[in-house]
């Protein structure tokens, strides 16, 4: 069943794999403000020449795309950093099992390290540690 499903993913690996997911739409939100700001000076620009040659209903109707492209910017913004707060929320999520690893790690060579070479007795302090 395995070679069919492919193995079930770790809670690390899931992580990763979000946080690669996440990071990757805040760059694409970037990628998308970066566009906007572009067009938002272009059309700044072109609201002027516009100006300048008396020409206001295209200056009106620009001025309205312009008002439209700020209110997208913002949009944009708001989203990138509602990603970052979930992003932030993961690492928060996470950092208690991290934190438990690391010192689960420490313990293990003193458990090992102790007078005692009674296997039933290293046994049940091994269980002890799961079970913290």
């Amino acid at each position: 069943m395995e070679l069919l499903f492919g193995r079930k993913k770790t809670p690390a690996e899931l992580l990763r794999q979000h946080q690669r997911a996440l990071q990757k739409a805040q760059r694409e939100m970037d990628r998308e403000k970066a566009k906007l700001d572009i067009a938002e000076k272009k059309l700044i620009a072109d609201i002027k020449k516009s100006a300048k040659a008396n020409q206001m209903s295209a200056c009106k109707i620009m001025a309205k795309d312009l008002v439209r492209t700020r209110r997208y910017s913002q949009k944009f913004q708001a989203m990138k950093t509602q990603l970052q707060a979930v992003s932030l929320r993961i690492q928060l999520v996470d950092t208690p099992s991290s934190i438990e690893r690391e010192t689960t790690k420490e313990k293990v060579p003193q458990i090992i390290n102790m007078e005692s070479n009674d296997d039933a007795a290293l046994q049940a302090r091994l269980d002890n540690l799961r079970r913290e």
